[in-house]
């Protein structure tokens, strides 16, 4: 059925702005997708950002987007980006995001942030954004990611460039 829904609304935009690298899952607890995606903001970097919407009328009704990234840093680069959902009784979002913020320098970092949409449809931090990744002056890029049910847990894996420093 989302395969209907976005054929439906090619054309639409479900952002103010720009809306790049999106990823997007369904939150069968709140009946609606929540787009995880980026955005130029004014200082020129791209910021991560997320909404939800739902299929209403022969529309998107979508809700308030809501920025992830520290906006005490608005230089912040925040690319590549992943959304998982876990299984069970209380079920978490996890958005999973690459940008420079972690280590202070222009390495790129991968970074998780647990999310909850509430009824009104719009999505909410659940705690503060955490580093997968922190290794100074190396690039940790393109995340992705699963959910384990067996163990519990998140398992997420990335690109690195440590092979890319050592060719000639």
């Amino acid at each position: 059925q989302a395969g209907t829904h976005a054929a439906a609304a090619v054309g639409t935009s479900l952002a103010k702005g720009s809306l790049r690298t999106p990823a997007a899952l369904w939150d069968a607890a709140s009946g609606r997708y929540v787009v995880l995606f980026g955005s130029v903001n004014a200082a020129g970097g791209f910021r991560t950002r997320v909404l939800t919407t739902r299929w209403d009328a022969g529309a998107f009704a979508t809700g308030p987007e809501l920025e992830l990234a520290d906006p005490a840093s608005p230089t912040v680069d925040s690319l590549e980006r992943e959304l998982v959902r876990s299984e069970g009784a209380t079920p978490k979002i996890l958005a999973f995001l690459e940008d420079t913020r972690a280590t202070g320098d222009a390495a790129r970092e991968v970074m998780g942030q647990f999310l909850s949409v509430g009824a009104d449809g719009a999505v909410k931090q659940d705690g503060a954004s955490f580093s997968i990744t922190k290794l100074p002056n190396q690039h940790e890029y393109t995340p992705s990611a699963a959910w384990d049910s067996g163990a519990g847990a998140f398992f997420v894996s990335w690109s690195d460039d440590r092979e890319e420093k050592s060719v000639k």
